[in-house]
């Protein structure tokens, strides 16, 4: 009979119970979740060896965050420049039009096409990483890697951007407050619209812009997410500690070049 001390008696891994009881332990999406915010490193572990269950609630919940952040910027949107235009006019009462200042939303396609963009983008990036990673193994002689385990890494440390959307949708909703500006991309250039009646035309170099592109990804929910993946891929893999951070970092900056690239041809200069 197997003898477990007392503090891991009280919080036992999967593996640890899978000792004492002789049966496959699995758990459920809430303890995945603390997992990976608590023990990451052995969270990753019971993944790697499907004791962690919850990877479809995980998708769903990334679906209808990334669909409240697309409704709460709009809504933030309108709410910005209504409110700029009432304070024009109240500085400007002679200007008012004669049927008043309407609140005016965007029509439901638009908002649909905003949310498709969005997902379309989101699954595009589980794609590459999982394809990436798939590839950086395999090329690194991990041949037992699976594609399937990259996309469950893939998938699971996408967790940080799960909060980022959840946060930054629930402060435009309460606040009306859009982020115009977001990471670190006010160091390079500032994306706030001009107030009415103040309108001037300038153009922005394109390597500013480029730059201010490339800074609006990094924030701290990035590294957050480098973190989960390099700890991940030690938890999936057997490569060394090294070449995975390598792999990570080099599939980072592939990762943002990409992005950065389409959000740059919306661009016309």
């Amino acid at each position: 009979m197997n003898t477990l001390p007392a503090e891991t008696a009280a919080n036992p891994s999967g593996l640890e119970v899978e000792q004492r009881t002789g049966k496959a332990y699995t758990a459920g999406f809430p303890r995945t979740l603390a997992g990976l915010i608590v023990r990451p490193r052995a969270t990753f572990a019971g993944l790697s060896r499907g004791q962690q269950a919850g990877t479809g609630v995980l998708v769903a919940l990334l679906v209808v965050a990334a669909i409240l952040l697309t409704f709460a910027r709009t809504y933030a949107d309108c709410q910005y420049f209504y409110q700029d235009q009432l304070a024009y006019f109240e500085r400007h009462p002679e200007q008012l039009p004669r049927g008043g200042i309407q609140f005016i939303t965007p029509p439901l396609i638009t908002n649909l096409i905003r949310v498709g963009e969005r997902l379309a983008a989101m699954v595009g990036s589980w794609a590459l990483w999982s394809a990436g990673l798939y590839l950086a193994c395999i090329f690194g002689g991990q041949r037992e890697v699976k594609f399937g385990a990259m996309l469950k890494l893939a998938l699971w440390s996408w967790l940080p951007y799960l909060v980022r959307s959840v946060l930054q949708g629930g402060y435009m909703l309460l606040t009306y407050d859009p982020i115009f500006n977001p990471g670190l991309a006010g160091l390079a250039l500032d994306n706030t619209p001009p107030s009415m009646g103040q309108y001037t035309y300038t153009m922005t170099p394109r390597a500013t812009r480029l730059l201010g592109t490339a800074l609006s990804y990094v924030d701290i929910y990035l590294c957050w997410h480098a973190a989960l993946l390099y700890l991940g891929l030690n938890r999936f893999t057997n490569l060394a500690k090294k070449r995975a951070g390598m792999i990570i970092a080099a599939l980072l900056l592939l990762w943002i070049a990409i992005r950065v690239g389409v959000e740059m041809a919306h661009y016309r200069y």
